[in-house]
């Protein structure tokens, strides 16, 4: 998983460098994601798969894949680490929220954020509960921490 966001981000990375670059006049980066982040992030998702939400340098969304969604996530905290240069990590209900500083020139020309949704490792190890001794069908709900203990320890 880790190696497949990486993967996307240096994806995500190369577009916007060439969208910029390639532009007809040079103008500042944070002009540019401000008039082009919202078309950016729309198109990294659909390369992707996954929903992108792209912010400038100093944490202002530029662009959300999803703009409608009503789950909102709060997220500064963690956009905090991206914005000094550091790629972070958040996890938010069915989701790991992957954020990677994105660089022109060597400096942070925007932070995408990659919603990674984890649903199906949850309904697999939900699956995996469910066939533990005393437990029901009707048992069956989002995986927690607390139900680790009821997994066998390996080895």
């Amino acid at each position: 998983m880790e190696k497949n966001l990486l993967q996307q981000s240096k994806m995500a990375q190369q577009y916007i460098s060439q969208n910029y670059l390639t532009g007809d006049e040079r103008i500042p980066p944070a002009n540019f994601m401000q008039q082009s982040g919202q078309r950016l992030a729309m198109y990294i998702a659909m390369l992707s798969g996954m929903e992108v939400v792209l912010s400038d340098a100093k944490g202002y969304i530029v662009g959300n894949s999803m703009p409608i969604s009503n789950e909102a996530k709060d997220v500064s905290d963690t956009l905090h680490y991206a914005i000094q240069g550091k790629i972070a990590y958040q996890i938010s209900g069915n989701s790991l929220i992957y954020f990677s500083p994105l660089q022109n020139d060597h400096k942070t020309m925007c932070i995408i954020e990659f919603h990674y949704s984890l649903k199906s490792n949850h309904d697999f190890l939900n699956k995996i509960l469910w066939l533990l001794p005393g437990r029901e069908h009707k048992d069956m709900r989002t995986f927690t921490k607390k139900e680790l203990k009821y997994l066998p320890k390996n080895g």
